[in-house]
């Protein structure tokens, strides 16, 4: 087990952190304004800086941790919402993005392994019409139907523009006809089903986010996808039952997102709670 052990003066935090059996080392962690810097001489890193001297605990820590661990964590830290997007470069081509897509479908767990979630990749033309006519067309009818004014329709419809220049699309949807018939073989959980159809696609949202992320893309979630579920069904000839859950936007990144904020001591204290430690 991991320990540390700090001191602190009004201008120093000294730690020292015993990683595993006979590994001791000492860490510097010096006060600057809001911040923190760790200096990491003693493991021949460079310094860093943290945002909110309440994460270093959780940093020196994840140190700690084992190296797939640590690799695992820094991947998923990767994703983030990117909304400034283009075609080029093209980064991948599409047989690597189909790779990707095809691991994820493969690794990423749903009840029962049923297998429910399913993608559709836009590319090209295909994404350009989709984000260009297909969605706009569909929520200008929709807001119409509401009686939305043509001030209110231009600002809804003008956001969709940022997504068209991106370089692709995927779509996710559920199969509804794999939900169904988990109700009809297990009646005992059959309002449990579309709970956990929903854990499925999410879990494959952010597994196809974080790859393509890690993959050199920005990328952003958007959720208009039921707007132009009819649209998509006739042209791609998609079976009745899917149901259009999400869209992950993705292309080339022309601006790196702001950093996150995150007062990992203030906040997961309503969010983590352990037991029996």
């Amino acid at each position: 087990m991991s320990e540390i052990g700090c001191k602190h003066t009004p201008s120093r935090l000294s730690c020292r952190a015993v990683f595993g059996v006979g590994l001791t080392k000492d860490l510097q962690l010096a006060a600057h304004g809001a911040g923190i810097d760790i200096k990491l001489a003693s493991f021949g890193l460079p310094p860093f800086h943290l945002n909110h001297a309440s994460s270093y605990l959780v940093n020196i820590v994840n140190m700690s941790l084992p190296s797939a661990a640590q690799s695992y964590l820094s991947l998923i830290a990767t994703r983030r919402s990117t909304y400034t997007l283009a075609k080029e470069p093209s980064i991948l081509n599409v047989d690597q993005i189909r790779s990707i897509l095809s691991s994820i479908l493969e690794h990423s767990p749903s009840s029962f392994n049923c297998k429910s979630p399913r993608l559709v990749l836009l590319l090209g033309a295909d994404h350009d019409e989709y984000w260009g006519t297909t969605i706009p067309n569909a929520l200008t009818s929709i807001l119409k139907s509401h009686g939305a004014d043509d001030e209110a329709i231009k600002g809804a419809t003008g956001r969709l523009a940022m997504f068209k220049p991106a370089f692709g699309t995927v779509v996710f949807f559920e199969s509804n006809a794999v939900v169904e018939e988990q109700q009809k073989n297990m009646p005992q959980y059959k309002d449990n089903f579309p709970i956990w159809s929903e854990h499925a696609t999410g879990i494959i949202q952010t597994n196809a986010w974080s790859a393509l992320t890690n993959a050199g893309y920005g990328a952003n979630l958007q959720h208009y996808a039921n707007l132009g579920e009819q649209a998509l069904k006739e042209k791609y000839n998609l079976p009745k039952d899917w149901k259009p859950k999400a869209e992950l936007v993705f292309g080339a990144k022309t601006a790196e997102p702001q950093p996150k904020e995150y007062n990992a001591e203030q906040e997961n204290k309503n969010r983590l709670h352990v037991f029996g430690a």
